[in-house]
């Protein structure tokens, strides 16, 4: 569903780069994938695309031009996974046996019907020592036990950071270094709403995704603000919350909902957003121009005071965010702020607030004529210091 590399990595690259590492494997390489970020980030969702891609675009290594691939996702719990396989007594000639399941190794029933096989090791941090040693037998030397990986079976794995408290425990080096090529996943808030649109979902969410990205404030990619919150908010969440949603839920069900699926704050924020939805103004709007760009509560006037917070605070936000990565504040970006919180639609008090908010957010933003202008027009503006 979402990914983040750098910013120009495309969801095309992202395909090429799983490619390169199922063409090598299929070739008798060991160039695995380990998928590696917070929970629900889409990582399965990623491999299952690379499914129908694969398919359109051929392999070289087996000279098919439109090879069938089959996934099936294997977790690793935190436990003796007998995915690997399991002790069996042969009594008769006093020995303990290892049975290896065919699911491993690319040769259970119906994986004779793809061209290529993905086994998808879901969780690898979370496994236990005896695990991750049977799971590099796999991945390094093609066997176990004797018994050989058949040779159209691809490995990819998956799993979280120890910091996001999931259960996930670091990996050993010996994995690390060598065996695996660590890929970062995290969250594309660009590419997350460019899924939601594709996916249809409801609209108060994607508008809610654009007004929160619209100062890189992203929903869903930080833990929940309230300690009291038992979930932290995720792109998997927020997928469920959607279905709840498009299923009519009523809304004082979603109240108990929505918690449950995205966190305490992040739901409360989301509620939000929902009663002022079309009613706010972006920051694309209002560097456009600060004239026209619309002042929240004009045409409702329930939404002005929270409406126009919530624009404050954006504003403060994309100032801060530009102190933050030490980028130059052009004089026409903060012109245009001032000249928006000193429309007549704002109450003097609510400009001087957002004045003095931005101010405080980045030290250039005091540095321009209209903010000059505003130091007489407003007595009550004594703080012309710049991120004080």
């Amino acid at each position: 569903m979402s990914y983040e590399l750098t910013d120009d990595f495309s969801t095309e690259d992202m395909m090429r780069l799983i490619d390169v590492s199922v063409e090598s494997q299929l070739k008798g390489s060991r160039c695995q994938l380990l998928l590696i970020g917070k929970p629900g980030t889409g990582k399965t969702d990623l491999v299952n695309q690379y499914k129908a891609w694969k398919f359109e675009h051929g392999s070289k290594a087996l000279g098919i031009e439109h090879p069938k691939v089959g996934v099936r996702v294997t977790i690793l719990a935190q436990h003796s996974a007998t995915d690997f396989g399991v002790p069996s007594p042969d009594y008769k000639n006093g020995t303990l046996d290892f049975l290896v399941p065919n699911e491993a190794l690319g040769l259970a029933s119906g994986d004779e019907e793809n061209d290529i096989n993905i086994i998808f090791w879901d969780e690898l941090p979370n496994a236990l020592g005896d695990t991750l040693s049977a799971w590099q037998s796999l991945a390094q030397g093609r066997e176990i036990r004797g018994r050989k990986v058949a040779p159209n079976c691809v490995y990819i794995s998956a799993g979280n950071r120890p910091e996001d408290k999931s259960g996930a425990r670091p990996l050993p080096r010996s994995i690390l270094e060598g065996r695996v090529t660590s890929i970062p996943m995290g969250v594309s808030i660009s590419r997350l709403i460019e899924f939601t649109e594709r996916s249809g979902w409801d609209q108060r969410i994607i508008n809610v995704l654009k007004w929160s990205s619209d100062v890189g404030n992203n929903l869903i990619d930080k833990p929940d603000a309230d300690p009291n919150s038992r979930v932290n908010p995720s792109c998997r969440g927020l997928e469920t919350l959607n279905n709840y949603i498009q299923e009519g839920v009523e809304d004082y069900m979603l109240d108990v909902l929505g918690p449950g699926a995205i966190g305490l704050s992040t739901w409360a924020e989301i509620r939000a957003f929902f009663r002022l939805d079309g009613d706010l103004t972006t920051m694309d709007e209002i560097l456009s121009d600060p004239y026209t760009a619309n002042v929240p509560g004009t045409h409702n006037p329930e939404n002005g005071p929270s409406g126009q917070y919530a624009v404050i605070s954006n504003c403060a936000n994309f100032l801060r965010k530009i102190q933050d990565n030490e980028e130059h504040l052009h004089t026409e970006v903060a012109e245009s702020i001032a000249k928006y919180l000193d429309r007549g639609e704002f109450h003097d008090e609510m400009t001087l607030f957002g004045l003095k908010l931005c101010d405080s957010a980045n030290k250039d933003f005091c540095k321009n004529g209209v903010w000059s202008e505003m130091t007489v027009k407003h007595a009550g503006l004594s703080i012309g210091t710049g991120g004080n």
